[in-house]
């Protein structure tokens, strides 16, 4: 059985590090002087790209600043492109974009605590085995609906396979050392895939395709292998495209866990889809993060709403009259601390918790 995690952002954000939009946008605030000269950096501190993405929120700006996730930076960007004229901006851009990739690199990398890094991996790999080994961890009826659909595979080698998008090696870390500790027996865990890169290697931050980038240059070759993801990761040195794609074509479950489904990395929802269409025995788990989870839980409408918008998510890439039948193969858990319960990465959280 090929059980395939797709790891987001969401997984370090979870594990208290600060890479969240928001996070970012703070910690540009507070160095405005260092990034004067960077037309991107100035307008992401004159808030061009968040009341681009927030023009219909009516909410104040701290809660609106906090919803903005890095899939929707993404697509701003590209519509951002409109305003390049000649070929000079776009040379300064071209700088800029790249500059930028830098900065928010060294940015993830200062947060890391690597003096507490080994410790914290120690404290936490039970839980991490526990969450590969047992994922399905949902509501009761949509348990038993999981558990009876895979029941067949119950002795059955289990063959676990992650596909990364964020940009830390946190999660490879931690499976390097599970490997290394804790008893394979009847499975196969196979390394890491980072489709986006990593900090120090093909870091791919950007737009889906070519319609995410004005159409004036939408076609060009230096704006495309920076901008656009899955035409950048055709000539990436590494095969992790195509291995990817194999990866999800051949996995029975797919269990999405902090990622927004967002519209910059449509290319794998769409393949996600297709796959769901052409086997009804295969399904999808989403660990999906709200901040109302107390409230969810309390009002059953909220609830099947949530599910709902979630579900369509994915389910927008299908036609409407085959989102009925695909909607069973999904399901959707808002608890997300049911996996990857961790102790946080901090100095001052992880002594209080391990004394």
């Amino acid at each position: 059985m090929n059980i395939t995690f797709l790891i987001g952002n969401g997984f370090d954000i979870n594990i208290g590090l600060n890479t969240s939009y928001s996070s970012f946008y703070e910690h540009l605030k507070n160095r405005n002087h260092e990034n004067q000269k960077n037309k991107l950096i100035e307008n992401i501190l004159n808030d061009y790209f968040n009341k681009e993405i927030l023009k219909d929120s009516s909410k104040d700006k701290k809660d609106s600043i906090e919803q903005i996730d890095w899939s929707d930076f993404e697509i701003a960007v590209g519509s951002y492109t409109k305003k390049i004229e000649t070929k000079k901006e776009i040379e300064e851009f071209i700088k800029d974009y790249e500059e930028f990739i830098d900065y928010f690199t060294s940015y993830i990398e200062e947060g890391i605590d690597n003096n507490l890094l080994e410790f914290w991996m120690e404290e936490n790999l039970n839980s991490f085995e526990n969450s590969i080994k047992n994922p399905i961890n949902t509501y009761e009826r949509d348990q038993h609906e999981l558990t009876v659909r895979y029941s067949n595979y119950r002795n059955i080698t289990k063959n676990f396979n992650y596909v990364i998008f964020n940009y830390t090696e946190i999660f490879d870390l931690l499976h390097q050392n599970w490997k290394k500790h804790y008893s394979q027996t009847g499975i196969t865990s196979n390394s890491p895939i980072h489709i986006h890169g990593y900090c120090q290697e093909q870091i791919l931050l950007g737009v889906n395709d070519e319609s995410q980038i004005h159409s004036k240059l939408s076609s060009n070759e230096s704006l495309q292998m920076m901008m656009i993801k899955t035409i950048s990761n055709q000539y990436a040195l590494s095969t992790r495209l195509e291995r990817t794609i194999s990866v999800i074509k051949n996995s029975e479950l797919i269990i999405i866990y902090g990622m927004s489904l967002g519209e910059s990395d449509k290319f794998w929802w769409e393949l996600i889809i297709e796959r769901l269409k052409k086997d009804s025995k295969k399904s999808v788990l989403i660990y999906a993060y709200e901040s109302d989870q107390k409230g969810l839980i309390k009002h059953h409408r909220r609830m099947m709403n949530k599910q709902k918008e979630w579900k369509e998510k994915l389910l927008k890439y299908a036609s409407e009259e085959e989102k009925e039948i695909l909607s069973k193969q999904i399901f959707i858990q808002f608890d997300t601390l049911k996996i990857f319960n961790f102790i946080k990465l901090s100095s001052e959280v992880f002594s209080k918790q391990t004394q």
